[in-house]
C-alpha cells in the first residue's frame, strides 16, 4: 500500500478536490422561460450579482452556463464558491414572468473538505 504523499495518490486526491470545488460553484436554475438561451441566462445574473453588491472582484462572477431547453432548468457556475452562495438569494426572481428556483445541485456536498481515508492517516 502507498504512504502518505505518495505521487500515486495525488492525482486521486487532486482530482476529488477538484470535482467538490466545482460543485461548490455552481447552482440549479430551475422554471426557465421557454427559449431562454446561456447569453441570456449569464446577462441577468451577472448584472443582478453586480447591482446587489455580490461580485467579490471586478469581471463578471458567472463563468460558464448550461441550459437544458426540453427540460427548462440550466445551471450556473461562478467563479468563487462565496459567489455562488450569495446567488442563491435569487432564489424566487422572475426572468420573462417566470419564477426561478435556484437550488445547489444534487451532487454538492456541504463540506469541501477531502474524505477521511481509513488507514492512511492513523
Amino acid at each position: 500500500m502507498d504512504a502518505p504523499g505518495c505521487p500515486s495518490m495525488m492525482p486521486a486526491l487532486t482530482q476529488s478536490g477538484s470535482t467538490m470545488s466545482r460543485q461548490a460553484r455552481r447552482i440549479y436554475v430551475g422554471g426557465i422561460p421557454f427559449k431562454t438561451t446561456e447569453d441570456e441566462l449569464m446577462e441577468t445574473f451577472n448584472y443582478q450579482m453586480k447591482v446587489n453588491g455580490y461580485n467579490q472582484a471586478e469581471g463578471n462572477p458567472i463563468i460558464a452556463v448550461q441550459v437544458n431547453i426540453e427540460k427548462n432548468y440550466a445551471f450556473l457556475e461562478f467563479r468563487s464558491a462565496e459567489e455562488t452562495t450569495a446567488a442563491l438569494a435569487f432564489d424566487g426572481i422572475t426572468l420573462r414572468g417566470q419564477c426561478l428556483k435556484l437550488r445547489r445541485p444534487r451532487d454538492y456536498l456541504q463540506n469541501t473538505g477531502l474524505p477521511e481515508i481509513e488507514g492512511i492517516l492513523g
